[in-house]
C-alpha cells in the first residue's frame, strides 16, 4: 500500500478492502471500539510504519505476515469535554471479515 495510507482507508470507508502487515509489539494509543461480534482488536503495523486496529471473530495468531480483508469503518473521538480526544478527530479502522497468515518467501 504505497498510497498514504490514511487517506486510502479514509477514501474506503465503508467498503471492503485488503491490507497486509504483521501483528504490532508496540500498542500505539488509538481510540477503540467495542463490537459484539468481533471481540478481539488487533494492532496491526502496515509496511509504510501506519498502524491500524482490525477487528476480529477469532484470534489472529500468526507469527509473520498477515492479509486482512475486511470493511473500512471510521471511529471518531467523544463529544464529551473531559474526553481527551474531540469528536473532530478520526481515525480508521477494520472489521475483519477474513484473514490469513501470509507464508514467509
Amino acid at each position: 500500500m504505497s498510497k498514504n495510507t490514511r487517506e486510502f482507508l479514509a477514501e474506503n470507508q465503508g467498503k471492503i478492502v485488503e491490507i497486509e502487515g504483521t501483528v504490532s509489539n508496540i500498542m500505539r494509543q488509538h481510540i477503540q471500539i467495542h463490537k459484539e461480534t468481533h471481540s478481539y482488536s488487533q494492532y496491526i503495523d502496515l509496511e509504510d510504519g501506519y498502524q491500524t486496529i482490525t477487528y476480529t471473530k477469532d484470534e489472529i495468531n500468526c507469527e509473520g505476515a498477515i492479509k486482512i480483508k475486511g470493511i473500512v469503518i471510521e471511529v471518531t473521538g467523544s463529544p464529551d469535554p473531559r474526553s481527551k480526544v474531540s469528536e473532530d478527530y478520526a481515525e480508521y479502522h477494520i472489521i475483519a471479515n477474513s484473514w490469513k497468515c501470509i507464508e514467509n518467501q
